[in-house]
């Protein structure tokens, strides 16, 4: 006899390539990006709320910022995001002189320091 599953789905939410969650302690808030759909996500299990940034390009990976919003590694390097405005504000790019690369994984040490790798655009 089958017993049910443990598991079950809380949000709804189709992704090309859904990666990078990351739990928002402060917030009780879960983040994540679609990479090829480019967005990041919120998602509130108190409220059930979903929120749905869309993103300019593609985004490889984000991290919470001590001070408010996110930090990302996209297609053009790394950028801070403002959750209130939606505004993405360039850092650098570390391989502008290579356009046919983007920034994927990243994670912030134990310092703080957010690091992330790249990739061809669209690996093949």
């Amino acid at each position: 006899m089958k017993t049910a599953s443990p598991v079950r789905c809380v949000v709804e939410n189709p992704s090309i390539v859904g990666e990078c969650p990351v739990w928002c302690p402060r917030e009780k808030a879960l983040y994540w990006i679609d990479i090829y759909a480019p967005a990041v996500f919120r998602y509130e299990p108190a409220t059930g709320e979903n929120r749905r940034w869309d993103m300019p390009e593609p985004v490889g990976s984000i991290a919470l910022r001590e001070s408010g919003g996110l930090v990302a590694g996209m297609a053009s390097g790394f950028c801070f995001m403002d959750l209130e405005s939606g505004a993405i504000a360039p850092i650098a790019d570390p391989e502008a002189d290579d356009p046919g690369t983007r920034l994927n994984d990243g994670r912030c040490d134990r310092a703080g320091r957010f690091w992330a790798g790249s990739m061809p655009h669209r690996p093949g």
